[in-house]
């Protein structure tokens, strides 16, 4: 569903890059569009990618659920992709996650 509205997109970046900065992630970029977020990160080997996204989700759904936007719904789908990147390629991946895709793509 489209929820990542233009007025709490940032916001939910934000909450991204400071869950990200809690777990000791490196966030390379992030962006998307109004219905999903991507991110690129580089994170601890003590963490596992199941308990960023979960915790990622979780602290900006509870901050536009609980604080920004109480009296509207939000929530994110149940279930992430993830992907590895190789390290040449970390530049391209980042480009693509900065630049909003064109719809239809």
């Amino acid at each position: 569903m489209p929820l990542v509205t233009g007025d709490i997109q940032d916001i939910i970046y934000n909450a991204i890059a400071q869950q990200c900065r809690e777990l000791k992630c490196i966030l390379i970029a992030i962006g998307g569009v109004a219905d999903h977020v991507h991110i690129l990160a580089g994170y601890p080997p003590s963490l596992t990618v199941s308990e960023l996204i979960g915790k990622a989700k979780g602290s900006s759904s509870h901050l536009i659920t609980h604080e920004v936007k109480p009296d509207s719904f939000f929530k994110w789908q149940g279930g992430y992709g993830a992907f590895t990147v190789i390290h040449h390629h970390v530049d391209q991946v980042a480009n693509y996650i900065r630049i909003e895709p064109l719809p239809g793509l």
